[in-house]
C-alpha cells in the first residue's frame, strides 16, 4: 500500500490530506524487472569482455604495430626486461636491495617499486614488487593494471600504439613522450621472439 498527498481546495483553504491507495502495481513491477534487466545486461557486458581490454590500435599493416597482439608485445618487453625468466632481479641483489632500502626490479616483466605503487592505489591491494619474483601470471597482471591506467585515450588523446605502451612501461606515465624511451622501444622492437 501506497501513500499520497493530495492537497484539496475547499472554501478557498487549502487542506493537505493522506490518502491511503494502493498504486498500481504493474508499474512497480514493470520498474523493477526493468531494473532488473539493466543489471543484468550491465554484468553480462563487464564479464563478457576481454579481462585486459587496452584501447589500441591493432592494424597489423601498422608500422607502429609490429606485433600481432598483446601476448606477443608482452613477449617482446619481457624478452627485454629479463630475457623471459620469472626469477630476474635487477642490477641490485636481493641482499643488497634489503641491506640499503633500495628496491629492485623482480620478475618476468622487472617489476618495480613505482608501478606497485600504482597498482596498489588501483585496486587497493598490497603487493610488492617482489611478489613478482617467479610468479609470471601476477608480473602480467600487474603490467596490465598498470597500462590499463595510463595508457589510456582520455591521457594521450588517441588510441594507444603498442610503442605508447612499451614506452609508458619504461618510461612511466608520461614515457610515451620521453627520448630516452625510443631507444627502449627500438630493443623491443628487435626482439627475436616476436
Amino acid at each position: 500500500m501506497t501513500y499520497i498527498r493530495h492537497t484539496v481546495n475547499h472554501r478557498h483553504i487549502n487542506y493537505n490530506m493522506v490518502i491511503y491507495k494502493k498504486v498500481s502495481s504493474t508499474k512497480t513491477e514493470y520498474m523493477k524487472k526493468f531494473l532488473s534487466l539493466l543489471l543484468f545486461i550491465g554484468i553480462f557486458l563487464s564479464t563478457s569482455r576481454d579481462d585486459h581490454a587496452i584501447s589500441m590500435s591493432t592494424s597489423i599493416d601498422d608500422p607502429k604495430n609490429p606485433f600481432k597482439n598483446m601476448d606477443e608485445l608482452i613477449e617482446a618487453i619481457a624478452c627485454k626486461e629479463s630475457r623471459h625468466n620469472d626469477n630476474a632481479m635487477g642490477d641490485l641483489t636481493e641482499f643488497d636491495s634489503i641491506l640499503n632500502g633500495i628496491d629492485t626490479a623482480y620478475g618476468y616483466l622487472q617489476i618495480t617499486n613505482d608501478v606497485i605503487i600504482d597498482v596498489n592505489q588501483t585496486l587497493g591491494t598490497n603487493y610488492r614488487s617482489i611478489d613478482a619474483k617467479g610468479n609470471r601470471e601476477l608480473s602480467i597482471k600487474l603490467f596490465y593494471v598498470y597500462i590499463e591506467r595510463y595508457a589510456t585515450f582520455v591521457r594521450l588523446k588517441r588510441i594507444a600504439t603498442q610503442e605508447d605502451i612499451a614506452r609508458i612501461w619504461n618510461g612511466g606515465p608520461n614515457g610515451f613522450k620521453k627520448e630516452t624511451t625510443i631507444v627502449y622501444w627500438e630493443d623491443v622492437k628487435s626482439c627475436p621472439n616476436k
